[in-house]
């Protein structure tokens, strides 16, 4: 049995993150905290939810989907300024996301949304942690009663 479009979608997205310059862990809905023992800078992929739209002007007779994902990125504070190692992490982040925007013409399209940055402050500099989140959302569409097909 083949992997539905989504499922070959979330596939891509992982595949893509882990070709970021750096970056230790890329796993898909993380349940466990954040310690010490990941390799940082880590990626955790969400699957936030998904709306289905029937009839819409683009469906071409199709299913429609809008596949919402956020990305919670942690990385270690190195001391370099928070700001700074922040804003560089979430290019590489976004750059690499939007690259392949319709993921090798299985989506139509991936829109970014917000971004929203944490820091878990530590006393000492450089062993504090620190991350954001990334919002996108995938239009996707497939076939009515078979999401494996396109």
């Amino acid at each position: 049995m083949a992997n539905s479009i989504r499922e070959n979608i979330l596939v891509k997205i992982e595949a893509a993150l882990n070709t970021i310059s750096g970056v230790g862990t890329v796993e898909r809905s993380r349940i466990t905290p954040i310690s010490e023992s990941l390799a940082f800078p880590a990626i955790f992929l969400f699957e936030d939810r998904e709306e289905v739209i029937i009839n819409s002007p683009n469906a071409m007779g199709k299913v429609v989907k809008n596949l919402y994902i956020t990305l919670q990125v942690w990385q270690m504070d190195d001391g370099s300024g928070l700001s700074t190692q922040l804003n560089e992490l979430l290019k590489n982040v976004e750059t690499k996301i939007m690259s392949n925007s319709q993921w090798d013409s299985l989506a139509m399209q991936t829109i970014p949304g917000e971004s929203r940055n944490f820091i878990n402050f530590n006393s000492t500099k450089g062993f504090g942690f620190l991350g954001f989140e990334f919002d996108i959302k995938i239009q996707y569409r497939h076939t009515f009663y078979d999401p494996e097909t396109a």
